[in-house]
């Protein structure tokens, strides 16, 4: 069997005002570790015999610093305390396309800071262990159900799954499904077949994962309600959709209240006006749009045009872009007596978040199998 070959990482925290120890200990222990995993690159180390480059012009910093990140397959954060250079270092590789995660052990706690993290842990050698099993599934694809291509494994889709249903029963989805994360890709890393894992073992690991931190202590406050709200991890409903069975249960209804209707004296595929989501006659339909006003930011759904110019084999649907301010657009493929095809605008309450949440809509369609694009 070939060698497979080393992830090289970026390590990353403090430096400016750090004395040696600060400087050396948590990289030199994590590199002691995880050597057979990965090769670093260490900023602490790329001046020869002056560690913080006190010779060196800001910019040859600065453009060391990013051509580091942007080499790197992915970037270890010890944020042990604050530091504007790694905050800013931590963005870039965002940008990037680069998996993060962060060590936070003095527990800042900083929204911002969970934000542009894919993983947070409380020490870097935990993080070390996060940021191997994000890159080891950047390799992965996931089987889709019926006859759907496979498509490659993508975390932001999950974390932003996973922040929904946090979101929903008003727990913090931000940091909680960054803490989540590293538990389902364990979970997930003892299921898969080779590279290949199913939309059922990731609903499965998601739902094992809150079950486990809903009976410890420590986190059980974190996540409590989410259970209730991820009934597509159910194994017992689940599965049985998946596998092209009974379909799964809908989605219980959103707390949030978002209105879904159409105009006054205006039709719809499903051949009358809709005064208010449950008047949609088709239950399928209905979990769409369930599923689409769990997203924070939605004020209302309005249905609009409708006819037979697009169809597809199963009811599903799509959120995107629209250069109305305050408005995305919308498909939902149905058959209906009028139509196979039904257009709605999204109206959000704050123009700037528009491409968050289409983001999260297309997240939350595609976790449950919904998604049309």
């Amino acid at each position: 069997m070939a060698k497979r070959e080393k992830f090289e990482i970026y390590l990353a925290g403090p430096i400016t005002g750090c004395n040696e120890d600060q400087l050396r200990r948590w990289r030199d222990d994590v590199t002691a570790k995880y050597t057979k995993d990965f090769s670093f690159i260490d900023p602490t180390r790329r001046w020869e015999g002056n560690a913080i480059g006190e010779d060196k012009t800001s910019l040859e910093i600065v453009q060391a610093d990013l051509r580091g990140i942007e080499r790197a397959d992915g970037m270890l954060v010890n944020m042990w305390r604050e530091s504007i250079g790694t905050s800013i270092g931590m963005v870039h590789a965002r940008r990037a396309g680069k998996p993060v995660v962060v060590a936070d052990p003095n527990h800042l706690r900083s929204q911002m800071l969970a934000f542009y993290a894919d993983a947070l842990e409380d020490n870097p050698l935990k993080a070390a262990a996060a940021l191997r099993a994000l890159l080891r599934a950047e390799r992965w694809h996931v089987d889709k159900a019926g006859d759907r291509p496979s498509e490659p494994f993508q975390r932001s889709k999950l974390v932003s799954s996973i922040g929904a249903a946090c979101a929903d029963v008003g727990r913090n989805d931000v940091v909680v499904p960054r803490i989540v994360l590293p538990h389902v890709l364990e979970r997930l890393k003892r299921r898969k077949m080779g590279d290949q894992v199913t939309t059922s073992d990731i609903y499965k690991a998601v739902y094992k994962t809150f079950e486990q931190f809903a009976k410890d202590d420590s986190h059980r406050s974190m996540v409590e309600g989410v259970l209730e709200v991820w009934p597509e991890a159910r194994p017992s409903t689940r599965d049985s959709a998946l596998a092209g069975g009974a379909t799964a249960p809908p989605h219980p209804a959103s707390k949030v209240s978002v209105r879904v209707y159409s105009p006054k004296s205006h039709g719809t595929i499903w051949g009358k006006g809709v005064r208010q989501l449950s008047g949609i006659p088709s239950d399928a339909a209905r979990r769409v749009f369930e599923t689409i006003i769990r997203t924070l930011g939605i004020t209302e759904i309005v249905l609009g045009q409708f006819g037979h110019g697009e169809s597809r084999k199963r009811v599903c649907g799509m959120v995107a872009e629209s250069p109305t301010p305050n408005v995305l657009e919308g498909k939902i493929f149905d058959q209906g007596v009028k139509g196979s095809v039904q257009t709605f605008q999204v109206r959000v309450q704050d123009d700037g978040q528009k491409a968050r949440i289409k983001a999260q809509c297309q997240a939350a369609l595609q976790a449950a199998d919904l998604w049309a694009g």
